[in-house]
Order: structure tokens, then C-alpha cells, then sequence
């Protein structure tokens, strides 16, 4: 995960709902700007530098002008952001200094928005973008649009007015209103004129996609989840919203009335063996009152026996590779390393497998040489369509190569970024059906927009830092607990996909100057520990350290310190490593069913005999009683950030 993208993303403070406002129809405009009347500058706010000048528009029409021959300074440190509503108008003053003008338009769920703008100018950099932010009922952003930032490059604009434009997903549950914004680094200089921004929106969806607990839709045997995520109009009472499912069965086709699950969802549990064998159609029908309002469908495969897939995933979550379990234990390296500078260093130590290393045939030939397995960075690219080339290209040259384990399609994206992965997902199922793909979010609440883009998900907790966001009741004395976030990731993915977890082992401090030297620091080999036992006592079913790649690159301005934290890390990772033969047991342990509130257990099965795993996830001593279901249950007493196994 790259330290410094998407650093536009904190820039917005917060927001002053109105009411939304009815929408239009399909594809009707939902609001345009044109700047004809200069009053009509009254609904933006606009940093320095921006005005609304006559005959500078389209066809000689007033525009959106800015201009700026100066760099403008940083803010002073600690300088707090401005909130405030006057004339419909949220009026910011954004820390990073750049300059953005921006204006607010109401959303409703359901469907999906595009901005877009036309322009012409000159600046000096690639330093520009255009943004539609979204925001829920109390403020709380949502993510931005679009899949790729549309860029202002220095290029555009040059030859005459040409149009940028952005697209949201289909919006989820909460979805408010929305803000369509310019932002400009405040080293950019030059003049850009700005008109006809426009907002459209298509037709409202109430279901739309639907998953189930069977990896890759395919199951032989046993109960599978069906999950049918749904989003209701402002104006909709949910006592009045209700669902059905429809199947086709082996003496022809019948339906269920779901449960209706936390007013965002339907779902139902039904044995595999009451569907028809092969590949079949799965109905959901959205009702209100009774009538059906909206329907969604998927194709699920009933085959006898499971397809031979070099990796799958079974319904624990649990990673095989040519059927045999296997947990990742592995390292994020850096997908521009050369060849993998750092291998030498990688191989054969505790470690199974690195992230993020480039998709290139020969590097995993170096890799399988060395005993590791990959997963290589998906090939990106600016729009779908060159994507969707590339994938086309890459996939299956290296589907068949014994060292990739999976496919690294997400890294920390916004739920923007659906519009383009579900398809993308769909060709990659096709394209390698034997590998699963993987997507890291650094947002929990992003899981479920993000649905049917990925088969495995992971959060990465960095919480030494001094701008660490906190979960409600965690204050700095809980400043490693990560133990919640697996299950947090799997809660917001309706208990449906495998969950891993990537620590943090890096330091903040080497990667910015303006932070907090006793928080932006390396864990210690205590903290270390605690965070990936913690990540395993919290569910995961793989851990992945962010970044070998940044302990490496330190060496260049201190090689003891590289040194020692990668010794460190080395050691943590022996000592997991050590317990792998429970980590890839297939026998069925019992359930920890209490336990201290300060503490993460999990229990596993070997040989007959259960191990519990016990982590206190906070710097004091805890201790106090842990009971598995099966009614066994012991005392425990744990130091700062302890860990035990019984």
C-alpha cells in the first residue's frame, strides 16, 4: 500500500445537510452550472484565485475562471479547519493548502451519479483533479468518484474545451447528498476556466447484486448463504420493504421468503442438495407493499464434485493450495523492486509468501525457486477498457505458474471503485479461475460497497501514529487493539468472504516530517508480536506485514535501524510460524464463547486436542476467565500486551 495516495482524501471537514430533493427520471440531469449569471457563484465556495468572468465561457458565456501566479504557503501547524453554511455553501479551509472550489448537490441510494465539467486553459503541472464526494446522513464521509482520479494535466484545456468527467457507484443505504468539487495543489500555477458542470443520474435500483457463502458460487454439498444486499428511497418506510428468493430445484422451480437482516439485507441458508445439479439462475425480487419493486439474479453452480482449482478457499475462510490447507505468512514488497532486490534477504526465513511484487513471469520463476508463492499486483491502468486489455494479457500467461497464489486487485479504494471492479472481477473469474483475488481496505464500512470484487479481504491497522483514527470506547491506551478488525471486515462483508490482516511493521516517521516521533515510530518487537497474534486471535486467516520493501529502503539513511527492525521482524514471524500445523488444521475446533473484554482468543484442533490462542490487547495487565463452547473454560492472566497459548 502506497504511503501517499489518495492525499486528497482528508482534505474534506465534515458537511451541513439539507433535505434531499426528489430526483429526476433516467439519465435526466439532476443539476448544471453553466455561470451565465455571475450570481450564481453564490452556491460555490471558491478558495483564492477563482472568479466568474463574462465571455470567457463556452461560445463566449460567463465561466468559472482561475488563475494563480504564485505558490500559495502552508497553512500554519495546527491551523483548525472553518465549518460554516451560508447560502447553501460549505465553506472550508482545507489543511493541505490547495486550493479547490466546490458546491453541493442532493443524492439519493440506488443509483449511480456522474459528474462532469468542461474546461480549457493552461497550468503548470499535473496537479489538478475533479472529485464527487459523498457523504451519509450525519456528515460522515463516504468515499469520492470515480476509479481513476480524472487528471487536469497541463496538457488539457490547451487546444479548446474539452470535458472530464467522474462516476459514482450504485449509491448504498446512507448516501445523502454529494459534493462535486476542483482541487488544485497549491504549487500549481497558470489559469484554467471552468463551465457547464453537470450532474446526471440513472434510473433507482433497489437490489442489484447478490452473493453467497460458496467460493466462487460453486458448492457440492452442504448449507450455502444467500446474501441479497438491498437500499430503500428516502421516503420508504423498511416495515413495508420484503424479499423472495428463487431457485430451481430438481422437480423444477420454488421460492423462499428470507429473513430480512439488519434493514439492509435479505438472506436465507438452504442445502445445496435441494438445487437442480449444474449451473442455474438464483432470483431476488425486491417487494414494497407487496409488489415487486426491483429484481437482481446470479448464476450458482450445483456441480457433484467440486471443480480442481490449484487454490480455492473452503466455507471457514480457510486457503488450500493443490488441496492442501495453507496459511500466508508473508511480507508486502514493492511492485518497482527490481527483479526483487530484496529475495536474498526474504527466502528462507519463516515466511510462505510476498504481496504486491510485479506480475512478470520471470520474477515468480525466482520466487518458486526460492520456496515462496505470490501475489502479484494486478496490472492497472487509467480506464476499463485498457485494463480489462491487460488482464486479458497478463492472466494467462501466469495462471499456470506454481508459484502464484492469488491476485492483488484493491488497495485501500473507495466504493467508487465497484463501478469498474465487479466487471473487472467477472473477467478475472474467467480469465484464472483457479486463483482467488485479494483487496486491502483501510475502511471497514467500504467492505460491503466493495462486494463481488474480491473472494478474500483484509484490513491494515497502522495504528502507531500520531493521527490514528480510533473505534468508539479505544482511546491511546488501546492503541494496538487490531484484534477487532477481522471480524469487523467480515461483518460488513455479510460473513461471506475469507478475512487476512496486514500489520503495520514500518514507521510512519520515515515516511513524513510533520508527524509525532514518540507515535510515527517502528513498533518494538513487543508491539510487534502482540499485533500479529492479535490479528490471528481476531479471525484471520492469513497475515501479511506491510512492507518488507520500506524496512529495506531504510537502510539508505540508516542501516543498523533496517537492520535491527527487520530482525525483529523476522523473529515474530519464526515464532508464528512455529504453531502452523495448527493454523492449517482441518479439524474442528470449538468456538470461544467468553472471555475478558480486553483479551482476543480463538481456538484451534490438532491431533485430537484443542489450543487456545489468548492475546490482552491493551498495555495494562489483564486477566479473567475464557470459556469455549464445548463448557471448558480456564483462568488466564496476561502482561501488557501478552500472548499465551493453552
Amino acid at each position: 500500500m502506497r504511503m501517499a495516495k489518495d492525499m486528497a482524501a482528508t482534505h474534506i471537514i465534515g458537511l451541513v445537510l439539507a433535505a434531499s430533493a426528489a430526483l429526476a427520471a433516467n439519465g435526466d440531469v439532476v443539476w448544471r452550472e453553466t455561470f451565465d449569471d455571475p450570481s450564481t457563484i453564490t452556491n460555490w465556495y471558491c478558495e483564492s484565485g477563482f472568479s466568474v468572468r463574462r465571455g470567457e465561457g463556452v461560445d463566449g458565456s460567463g465561466a468559472l475562471v482561475w488563475e494563480e501566479s504564485r505558490h500559495r504557503p502552508m497553512p500554519p501547524a495546527g491551523t483548525e479547519p472553518l465549518v460554516q453554511e451560508e447560502d447553501n455553501v460549505v465553506r472550508t479551509m482545507p489543511q493541505d493548502g490547495r486550493k479547490i472550489c466546490r458546491r453541493r448537490i442532493p443524492v439519493e441510494p440506488g443509483r449511480r451519479y456522474k459528474v462532469s465539467v468542461r474546461l480549457k486553459g493552461a497550468i503548470t503541472n499535473n496537479c489538478g483533479y475533479l472529485f464527487l464526494a459523498l457523504y451519509g446522513k450525519d456528515g460522515k464521509p463516504m468515499g469520492r468518484a470515480a476509479y481513476a482520479k480524472p487528471t487536469i494535466w497541463k496538457e488539457v484545456g490547451t487546444n479548446g474545451w474539452q470535458t472530464l468527467s467522474v462516476a459514482t457507484q450504485r449509491l448504498p443505504q446512507d448516501a445523502f447528498c454529494a459534493e462535486t468539487y476542483v482541487e488544485f495543489y497549491r504549487t500549481t500555477l497558470g489559469k484554467m476556466a471552468f463551465d457547464d458542470f453537470t450532474v446526471t443520474c440513472d434510473g433507482q435500483r433497489f437490489v442489484e447484486l447478490m452473493f453467497s457463502s460458496a467460493y466462487r458460487d460453486e458448492q457440492a454439498e452442504g448449507p450455502v448463504r444467500f446474501v441479497v444486499p438491498y437500499v430503500l428511497a428516502h421516503d420508504m418506510d423498511p416495515n413495508r420493504a420484503s424479499g423472495r428468493l428463487t431457485f430451481k430445484g430438481r422437480e423444477g422451480d420454488f421460492s423462499i421468503v428470507p429473513d430480512k437482516v439488519d434493514g439492509c439485507r435479505f438472506e436465507t441458508t438452504l442445502d445445496v442438495a435441494r438445487l437442480a445439479e449444474g449451473k442455474s439462475e438464483v432470483r431476488a425480487e425486491f417487494l414494497y407493499d407487496g409488489k415487486v419493486r426491483d429484481v437482481c439474479s446470479m448464476t450458482f453452480d450445483h456441480p457433484k464434485t467440486l471443480s480442481a482449482r490449484k487454490v480455492r478457499i473452503d466455507e471457514k475462510g480457510r486457503t488450500y493450495v493443490n488441496g492442501k490447507p495453507f496459511f500466508p505468512l508473508g511480507v508486502f514488497v514493492h511492485p518497482r523492486d527490481v527483479e526483487l532486490k530484496c529475495l536474498d534477504r526474504i527466502k528462507g526465513g519463516p515466511f510462505n509468501c510476498v504481496i504486491e511484487c510485479a506480475a512478470r513471469g520471470r520474477l515468480l520463476n525466482r520466487l518458486h525457486k526460492a520456496g515462496l508463492m505470490a501475489i502479484p499486483k494486478s496490472p492497472r491502468a487509467p480506464d476499463l477498457a485498457t485494463e480489462e486489455a491487460k488482464a486479458r494479457r497478463v492472466y494467462p500467461l501466469l495462471r499456470n505458474h506454481p508459484a502464484l497464489l492469488a491476485w492483488y486487485v484493491i488497495d485501500e479504494a473507495f466504493p467508487g471503485r465497484a463501478l469498474t471492479e465487479v466487471p473487472l472481477q467477472r473477467l478475472r473469474r474467467e480469465l484464472d479461475p483457479d486463483h482467488p483475488t485479494i483487496a486491502v481496505l483501510n475502511i471497514a464500512e467500504n467492505t460491503g460497497p466493495l462486494m463481488g470484487c474480491f473472494d478474500i479481504i483484509a484490513r491494515d491497522p497502522y495504528p502507531l501514529s500520531h493521527n490514528c483514527k480510533f473505534p468508539p470506547g479505544c482511546d491511546r491506551q488501546d492503541l494496538l487493539d487490531v484484534a477487532f478488525w477481522p471480524a469487523l471486515m467480515r461483518k460488513y462483508g455479510y460473513g461471506l468472504p475469507s478475512v487476512w490482516q496486514a500489520p503495520q511493521a514500518f514507521s510512519w516517521g520515515w515516511l513524513r516530517t510533520n508527524g509525532t516521533p514518540d507515535l510515527d515510530r517502528f513498533p518494538t518487537e513487543v508491539e510487534l508480536r502482540s499485533m500479529a497474534w492479535q490479528s490471528i486471535a481476531g479471525g484471520a486467516n492469513g497475515v501479511l506485514w506491510y512492507a518488507a520493501s520500506i524496512i529495506f529502503d531504510r537502510a539508505k539513511k540508516d542501516p543498523a535501524e533496517s537492520e535491527r527492525c527487520w530482525d525483529m521482524l523476522v523473529r515474530v514471524a519464526t515464532e508464528v510460524n512455529a504453531k502452523m500445523s495448527y493454523f492449517v488444521s482441518e479439524e474442528c475446533a470449538p468456538r470461544v464463547v467468553n472471555g475478558p473484554g480486553v483479551m482476543a482468543a480463538r481456538a484451534f484442533r490438532k491431533d485430537g486436542k484443542v489450543a487456545v490462542l489468548v492475546t490482552n490487547r491493551t498495555a495494562k495487565p489483564a486477566s479473567g476467565e475464557v470459556r469455549l463452547e464445548d463448557g471448558t473454560a480456564f483462568p488466564v492472566d496476561l502482561p501488557p500486551y501478552g500472548v499465551m497459548w493453552r
